[in-house]
């Protein structure tokens, strides 16, 4: 954690973007955990107010600007979620950056009351609600084969693929050509208690980053294995039936990919085109 007043190349471009409304930073506090390509910051501004930003090296994706634009749609229609105040990039495009509301990190997904086993039954509705408006006319086993073709390679290409996983990935995309069509959605695409902080009134649900199209099985079995029997039961209370999504060959192929993304994450820790929203957006209108 580094603390600062001198502003780096990286928290002058967040600067940039705050200075009509909350004007200069005065200093700012690093909090990037990890080995992830953002940098993170705490930053108190000439306002008085503090906030929450990131800065990655190079300009915006499109699919940078389509996920923030969107999440702004959804929170101002009334979904917990937490949308950039602010996005840019800075005018060489060296950098770019986000700015967020500064929230409480607390033990969000606990079961320690009545009233916060009530607000995760409630974030289940809120996640279910962002699967619905988020859905489009994709299929979700091609975006899933996708994803398992390019961990494939990219495991193959560093020597790291186990043969095992190799035979179960490509059994999953034979299974894959056969499964009848499923709408896929914007999934969260990283569901666990960090990534759930609390507002003083409600829970909400924060960095998008992973965010991308499939299948919304794929968050719930995400927060399934990172989450206690007792926070999923609830969240899966207020997400409501699943039923109809439990096609069995699609849960196996779910299962291979989750391995490939397991043996992934291991090697690391050892050393997508945005579409046209239109029907989304008539979903959000219809809640405002």
């Amino acid at each position: 954690m580094r603390h600062g007043t001198t502003l780096s190349p990286q928290v002058l471009s967040l600067s940039e973007l705050l200075s009509d409304g909350y004007g200069e930073i005065r200093s700012y506090v690093e909090v990037s955990e990890g080995r992830t390509a953002a940098k993170k910051y705490v930053v108190s501004c000439e306002s008085g107010i503090r906030l929450f930003g990131k800065v990655r090296e190079g300009a915006l994706t499109r699919r940078d600007r389509y996920i923030n634009s969107l999440l702004i749609e959804l929170a101002n229609a009334g979904l917990p979620l937490c949308a950039p105040i602010a996005f840019g990039e800075t005018q060489d495009g060296r950098f770019s950056s986000s700015v967020y509301p500064l929230l409480e990190h607390s033990p969000a997904l606990s079961m320690d009351s009545i009233s916060r086993q009530a607000m995760v039954v409630e974030l289940g509705r809120s996640l279910r609600t962002f699967h619905e408006l988020t859905r489009i006319d994709q299929d979700a086993c091609l975006s899933l084969a996708r994803q398992i073709r390019g961990d494939l390679e990219w495991l193959e290409s560093r020597g790291a693929l186990q043969h095992r996983t190799k035979g179960t990935a490509l059994h999953a995309l034979q299974l894959l050509e056969h499964i009848p069509h499923r709408n896929a959605c914007l999934i969260h695409g990283d569901l666990h208690g960090s990534n759930v902080m609390y507002d003083g009134n409600r829970l909400i649900l924060c960095d998008f980053d992973s965010a991308y199209y499939s299948d919304p099985l794929l968050d719930l079995a995400i927060l399934r294995r990172q989450s206690s029997p007792a926070v999923f039961s609830a969240v899966m209370e207020g997400y409501g039936d699943i039923s109809p999504l439990l096609d069995q060959k699609f849960v196996d192929c779910l299962d291979a990919a989750f391995l490939l993304r397991q043996e992934k994450g291991a090697f690391e820790a050892s050393a997508a085109t945005s579409p046209s929203e239109e029907d989304t957006h008539a979903r959000i209108g219809k809640l405002t």
